[in-house]
């Protein structure tokens, strides 16, 4: 399986296998911006991203704990989800988020 990660105007296609989370894969991969500082407990909004529109419904809508964390962030749109939140399946071969740029 492919993930592509869109880095401000780069972007870096790596390999994912099925059952990983996006942040997960962003990790193993070094990906600019996604710290992940919870590790996965959907606490922290540090590995938010932005899933491109032509794949937001395969991906679906965030759950209610997980908006309200969202709802936080500076950059929050109908597009964000947690990235440790989006669990990869077969239907979501070749899913493209953005990765928000961190605020210095």
């Amino acid at each position: 399986m492919k993930v592509t990660f869109q880095i401000q105007d780069d972007s870096k296609t790596v390999t994912a296998l099925p059952g990983q989370s996006v942040m997960e894969v962003a990790l193993a991969n070094n990906i600019s911006g996604i710290a992940a500082e919870c590790g996965g407990g959907a606490i922290c909004g540090t590995c938010h991203v932005k899933i491109c529109e032509k794949w937001q419904d395969a991906v679906g809508p965030a759950e209610d704990f997980e908006e309200d964390l969202l709802d936080c962030l500076p950059d929050f749109s109908s597009a964000s989800r947690l990235a440790c939140q989006v669990l990869l399946t077969f239907e979501l071969d070749g899913l493209e988020v953005n990765v928000p740029q961190a605020e210095q």
